[in-house]
């Protein structure tokens, strides 16, 4: 198995996952993973969750819980600045 493909694997597990927490917001599940899939290294660092909220028309708290629980499933890393 290449590590692209491994990648992938554990990437679709990981929004499996997500998926599975927020059965309510799938439409939103699916918005993060095509970001994730196709937004550019230092896009994906600095995510910014109120911005991605208004450039994809959630509203910011659906973003944040959605975010939140991406970072429970381990999609996601935090850090505060």
């Amino acid at each position: 198995m290449s590590v692209s493909s491994l990648n992938q694997r554990m990437l679709a597990d990981k929004l499996e996952a997500l998926a599975a927490a927020l059965r309510h917001k799938r439409e939103l599940v699916d918005a993060v993973g095509a970001f994730v899939r196709t937004a550019e290294d230092d896009a994906l660092v600095r995510v910014n969750p109120v911005r991605f909220a208004a450039e994809h028309g959630f509203t910011v708290d659906a973003v944040l819980e959605t975010f939140l629980h991406a970072r429970k499933v381990e999609l996601f890393t935090m850090e505060w600045q």
